[in-house]
């Protein structure tokens, strides 16, 4: 094989490299968390505990998966970003569950974005919530 075959094998090797590690870098990655929501109708942010995923696409609804509730109980949930919008409130967050929480076209590209959770009224005790979102 000549030089010149060597340096153009080696020059498009290192363009799919390259092209394969940007590609890794901009696919969503999961967000794992874990937060106490108060009892009677309280609330929590993940944001407010600094936990959150840049949103990729305007409006999108956003992923969540392993979802875990503490003593069998349920919460709501929905998608927020740092500067305060919010897409509905889904009931029925629970373990087991995977759900898909609203967007809004409010929830732009490039914000960061987290779940808010909220208990019922009767909810009479704190309860813990977990799991993983992908942002979309």
């Amino acid at each position: 094989m000549t030089i010149s075959k060597k340096v153009r094998r080696l020059v498009v090797v290192t363009v799919i490299a390259v092209m394969a590690l940007t590609v890794a870098a901009f696919a969503t990655s999961g967000v794992t968390f874990s937060v106490v929501c108060p009892k009677l109708r309280g609330s929590v942010n993940t944001l407010d505990h600094g936990i959150y995923g840049i949103k990729e696409t305007t409006g999108s609804s956003m992923y969540v998966y392993n979802c875990g509730v503490g003593g069998g109980y349920q919460v709501d949930a929905r998608q927020v970003d740092s500067d305060g919008a919010a897409g509905a409130w889904s009931a029925g967050y629970r373990t087991g569950v995977t759900m898909y929480l609203d967007g809004t076209s409010r929830i732009q590209a490039g914000d960061k974005v987290g779940i808010e959770f909220r208990t019922p009224l009767a909810t009479l005790v704190d309860v813990d919530v977990s799991g993983t979102f992908d942002t979309n």
